[in-house]
């Protein structure tokens, strides 16, 4: 895949591209050039497949008893795709109940949720 160098400078209300080059090195000469400069590596066309079928990514996070917190996540780097459609799970059975976070490619939130309630079960299924 085809990689971009993003130069940027500042932060907050102060943060502005500087520009967008091709060229690791060149982008590095330019944000030496600049205080603050950093530069940031973006994958062309990670995304595409999702956009193309209308999906987004979102953060799910649920625990026992029915608590689900969803909202859209906007990732710098793709994480590796795992099945129906669950980019990475995270699941751990404390004394204080049993939780997760999950990655997930949906159409919306109410799709999310239920991709994540789904893995919260088999999840909870497979603990002593």
């Amino acid at each position: 895949m085809t990689s971009v160098f993003l130069v940027s400078q500042g932060c907050y209300s102060d943060y502005r591209v500087v520009g967008v080059f091709s060229d690791e090195a060149v982008a590095k000469k330019m944000a030496a050039l600049h205080t603050e400069g950093s530069v940031e590596e973006f994958t062309l066309d990670c995304y595409r497949d999702f956009a193309e079928a209308g999906l987004k990514r979102f953060l799910v996070y649920s625990k026992e008893g029915g608590s689900v917190e969803v909202g859209a996540v906007y990732l710098e780097s793709p994480l590796p795709e795992v099945d129906d459609g669950v980019v990475a799970c995270r699941g751990e059975s404390l004394a204080i109940g049993t939780w997760m976070t999950v990655y997930v490619q949906a159409r919306d939130t109410e799709h999310a949720t239920k991709i994540a309630a789904d893995k919260f079960r088999e999840f909870k299924a497979v603990q002593p």
